[in-house]
């Protein structure tokens, strides 16, 4: 088959503009993109990238290197076998391609005011990733290519199902919405067998929490589980991220005083924000727990040297992690960490394993047989 994947995010390490001037923008789609377009090459498809090359320029710069961080081999090559139709400076020159494909795998974007829509298209902070998402459905939804929406923040709204008819909307809830179109269930995905390749350290006495991510709809569940451990133990639970850039990081240190926020990070960066760390909650939005949404989180903290902690409301969390790992209370949770602060590597080693096991079913072919079954 002809894959077009359309994705806005990075493969590689590096987060480059042409000049080598690192971007300040999320890069989720570099811990487990690589996996599908690698998992659809082996199985012999061509995969096109549908949006602009974002790796380009650090590719230039960084070559193999770009990839570093894991599964060089892998990630190097699934890059460099992937074709693009989209010129570089397409947003300015207007120059875009439409090749013949089988499957149009489309990670849903969304209108974000000031980015990608109600700005004008010669500035700087604009991207171009909405509007040639348009393009695309405008241009495939008129051709016998079947469309799969695979939507990773529940920003996909009734209107939107009902107008494209996509054949299959892919979603990573044990209870996926059904709005207009019944939606299948799948996993953020990456290969389960590599999970275990970096050594675990031991955990620094002063690094209780960390957590790679976003302040974005997550407030009162930081406010629940997370701030009665940051007064508990300051400065010793580490929120790596957009945090101390955003314009409103006055209003977010008075919120949560006790937290040592750190810089954003690029994958090349994980391994320095996990390991040595006792152990890493699975904080999400409301919705996230409410429909069973499980995010690449889950794994990445496996690969990068720590142990996850699920909450008990997230529903379906105990297909994941083992019951000794699901938490009720934020008090709850402080025992656990404690309880992982206290164990050997040995112990740590085992108990990475026998959840990297249990997540067997998270792994890059099962997300391929669905989309090869569409």
């Amino acid at each position: 088959m002809v894959i077009g994947y359309s994705y806005w995010g990075f493969l590689g390490d590096y987060k480059e503009d042409e000049k080598g001037n690192t971007l300040s923008t999320p890069d989720g789609n570099a811990s487990y993109s690589w996996s599908i377009i690698h998992e659809a090459q082996k199985r012999g498809h061509r995969v096109i990238k549908m949006q602009t090359d974002r790796d380009w320029w650090a590719f230039r710069k960084h070559g193999k290197y770009n990839f570093a961080s894991f599964s060089q081999e892998k990630r190097f090559n699934a890059y460099l076998r992937c074709s693009s139709c989209v010129d570089q400076f397409y947003w300015l020159s207007h120059v875009t391609e439409f090749p013949p494909l089988d499957i149009l795998l489309l990670e849903w974007r969304f209108p974000i005011p000031g980015r990608n829509c109600d700005v004008d298209i010669k500035s700087p902070l604009y991207q171009p990733d909405l509007d040639r998402q348009n393009e695309l459905l405008n241009h495939y939804g008129d051709t016998n290519t079947k469309i799969v929406i695979f939507d990773l923040d529940h920003k996909l709204e009734y209107k939107d199902e009902a107008w494209i008819k996509p054949h299959a909307v892919f979603e990573t809830s044990s209870r996926p919405l059904h709005l207009h179109t019944k939606r299948t269930r799948v996993e953020i995905p990456f290969v389960t067998e590599d999970l275990l390749q970096h050594p675990l350290k031991a955990v620094e006495a002063n690094r209780k929490i960390s957590y790679v991510g976003s302040r974005y709809e997550r407030d009162d569940v930081i406010d629940r589980w997370i701030k009665p451990l940051s007064d508990k133990w300051p400065q010793q639970i580490e929120f790596w991220g957009n945090w101390t850039a955003d314009y409103n990081f006055a209003e977010v240190k008075a919120k949560w005083p006790n937290i040592n926020y750190r810089d954003r990070i690029t994958m090349k960066d994980f391994d320095k924000a996990y390991n040595g760390v006792a152990g890493c909650p699975l904080i999400a939005k409301q919705s996230y727990l409410d429909q069973g949404f499980v995010t690449a989180r889950l794994w990445e903290t496996l690969l990068f040297g720590t142990i996850p902690i699920g909450f008990g409301n997230h529903v379906g969390i105990d297909e994941y992690l083992p019951q000794d790992l699901i938490i009720t209370s934020s008090e709850e949770l402080g025992n656990k960490i404690e309880w992982l602060s206290a164990m050997s590597l040995v112990e740590r080693e085992e108990l990475r394993r026998a959840i990297v096991e249990k997540i067997s079913f998270m792994d890059v072919r099962n997300f391929l047989d669905k989309l090869e079954g569409v």
